[in-house]
């Protein structure tokens, strides 16, 4: 089949052409293409939901919001990604492998030039191989980063919720070449802020309740909060 015209993730898509089978629990998707914005997407591949998956899915320049609303970011985000991503093992528990850049990103009034990511599902744990966030301010690259662990009970546990260590986030941030205005993108009460940043951060615990430990240190710089009317400065 084909459809004209749809939306993902209430972003329009177009020109989807589907050519797929199912025979004894077993679905072949010899064809799942489209277009989005001024880019594409595909995927082809097998699952058996008795069985191993092995599915390929690849996009180009397509939306970035359709994956931060699939991930609950009600804030509108702004950029194209690209991405490859391979979906193997048990269908019942997959494992993946995703590459993903993208760019001219932003949200709550922030930007970033460049975003480059590496991660894999294993069991249910996923592992943050790198994710680097560049923004260009005068000609001069700064750049945030992060790998470690985050197992997918951490996404899902309540803030009174009791976890083992081994549930808890596991991130190492990196902040060395880093300038405080990446903040708005990861914080909402954050309006703006600037100056270069050194140290580094290692962030436990679960999404609902997390817990960060570490140090920052920033020379000349200003922030401002939403809730305050005059910026922290120097």
């Amino acid at each position: 089949g084909k459809i004209a015209e749809g939306s993902l993730a209430s972003y329009p898509v177009r020109d989807v052409a589907l050519d797929v089978t199912l025979a004894d629990r077993v679905l072949t998707v010899r064809k799942l293409a489209g277009e989005q914005g001024g880019g594409s997407f595909s995927a082809v591949g097998t699952v058996d939901f008795d069985g191993l998956a092995n599915v390929d899915v690849t996009g180009t320049d397509i939306a970035l919001g359709i994956f931060t609303r699939f991930a609950g970011v009600e804030q509108e985000v702004t950029g194209t990604v690209s991405l490859t991503a391979h979906i193997g093992g048990q269908t019942q528990h997959p494992e993946a492998d995703l590459k993903l850049t993208a760019k001219n990103g932003g949200t709550n009034g922030a930007t970033f030039d460049d975003l480059t990511g590496e991660a894999q599902l294993r069991g249910s744990v996923i592992r943050l191989n790198q994710l680097t966030v560049t923004k260009y301010i005068d000609g001069i690259a700064y750049t945030a980063s992060a790998h470690g662990t985050i197992p997918l009970r951490a996404l899902t546990a309540e803030r009174s919720e009791l976890v083992t260590a081994y549930d808890e986030i596991n991130l190492t941030i990196a902040l060395d070449n880093a300038d405080l205005s990446l903040l708005p993108v990861f914080s909402k009460q954050v309006e703006w802020a600037l100056g270069r940043t050194e140290g580094s951060l290692k962030l436990h615990g679960t999404l609902a309740a997390p817990r960060l430990d570490g140090s920052l240190r920033v020379t000349s710089g200003a922030l401002k909060f939403k809730l305050l009317e005059n910026p922290l400065t120097d």
